[in-house]
């Protein structure tokens, strides 16, 4: 049974009913093929007079308004409504505001405040506008039409990110193949050659060949596959979807993670900037990009210099939200890193780090973003993750 608080309009207002024409307010003449909750308007609000008119307005552009007096009776299903106007008369307004515009990406709501009422807590709560009551039928038509041209951009720039994406990622793939054949083929033909020695040996009944000699040849076997284990594992780590899921994700928070991750080597490690910063990214796959630029830093910094030898800052720019890792050791050759961005990399005697350099960056290209590279003169080196800014109104 429908709640007495909770009422849907079904039924359009008659065809000869006096009142403003509002059928031309959307390009399309129909919202059928829309989904259902684009076409469902939602009113969280007292119930006012006006109203009548406003819904009459909405039904006959086949928009289908429900209203609430409570927010408790509000539908628990997510993405059930992509048009919310709220009255911040309502206890607990402001509260499930923010809550509500945190836990849907598509939602753009209005905030119903009285005549003369300042609208910064309402801006700040998460509405990207607000109507001054008694609301009008034109007002509430412009708004939604405003909704759905915000969420046909939202769509439009996804499918051009996705594309861009495989377009990128299908070059960056052919140089992190070309890394992992020849990481791997290398230390797969010592252990093959090394075996194969052992099993001549063995046919042969060869003599002459000490103990300490078949020791060492077991022992470069074993760190063969040891090295053909550690760089499958690490490459399994990273390499998790074909697309990344991009979310709002606060950088610190993930960075801090990995710190707190890496045991006693935490305290090389500092970490400055700003704590709030938040960039579009997939969860896991940043945090094993931060951790594997972090480890790589560590592995080659001087620790006898200073203290910390790696320096993490979390900063944004006008449309970036950056992560920079910073440490103490050798410079990596402009050669080196060229060929590491490219798909004409070919692999040094770096090896497995390198490679896994060369995979991080296909991993930051698959989340849309770039991986740059810098070095202090002679000394020290500086990877910066770039992604997409989240802006306040996201």
């Amino acid at each position: 049974m429908t709640s007495p608080n909770f009422i849907q309009y079904n039924e359009p207002a008659p065809s000869g009913a006096a009142g403003p024409s509002y059928s031309s307010i959307f390009d399309e003449p129909s919202n059928a093929a829309l989904p259902i909750a684009y076409t469902k308007v939602l009113f969280i609000s007292p119930h006012y007079p006006e109203y009548k008119q406003v819904f009459a307005a909405l039904l006959s552009n086949n928009l289908r308004p429900v209203h609430i007096e409570r927010l408790s009776d509000v539908p628990i299903q997510q993405g059930a409504f992509q048009h919310i106007f709220l009255d911040l008369s309502v206890p607990g307004a402001l509260n499930w505001l923010g809550e509500y515009c945190k836990s849907d990406e598509e939602i753009f709501p209005i905030a119903l405040i009285q005549r003369g009422e300042r609208e910064g807590s309402a801006l700040a709560a998460g509405a990207h506008a607000t109507l001054q009551l008694p609301i009008e039928a034109a007002d509430v038509l412009l708004c939604i039409k405003r909704n759905r041209a915000r969420i046909e951009r939202s769509h439009s720039l996804q499918e051009l990110m996705d594309r861009d994406r495989r377009r990128i990622a299908t070059t960056s793939v052919e140089g992190v193949l070309t890394s992992l054949c020849q990481d791997l083929r290398n230390p797969l033909a010592a252990a093959l050659a090394n075996v194969e020695y052992m099993r001549e040996i063995d046919i042969r009944n060869t003599e002459g060949v000490s103990s300490e000699e078949k020791r060492n040849i077991l022992e470069d076997t074993l760190e063969a596959l040891g090295s053909l284990r550690s760089t499958l594992e690490s490459l399994a780590t990273l390499v998790k979807r074909e697309i990344a899921e991009a979310r709002r994700i606060v950088f610190w928070e993930i960075v801090q993670g990995v710190i707190d991750e890496l045991g006693p080597d935490g305290r090389l490690v500092s970490l400055t900037g700003d704590p709030t910063v938040r960039g579009w990214a997939d969860e896991e796959l940043l945090r094993q990009v931060v951790s594997t630029l972090i480890r790589r830093s560590l592995s080659s910094a001087d620790r006898n210099n200073s203290t910390p030898v790696v320096q993490i800052r979390v900063y944004a720019t006008e449309s970036e939200a950056r992560v920079s890792v910073r440490d103490n050791g050798p410079s990596l050759s402009a050669e080196t890193i060229m060929n590491l961005f490219e798909a004409s990399y070919a692999i040094s005697s770096s090896g497995r780090t390198e490679l896994l350099l060369a995979v991080t960056h296909h991993a930051v290209v698959r989340m849309g973003g770039v991986l740059d590279y810098d070095h202090r003169n002679s000394l020290g080196s500086v990877f910066r993750i770039r992604l997409r800014l989240v802006r306040p109104n996201e």
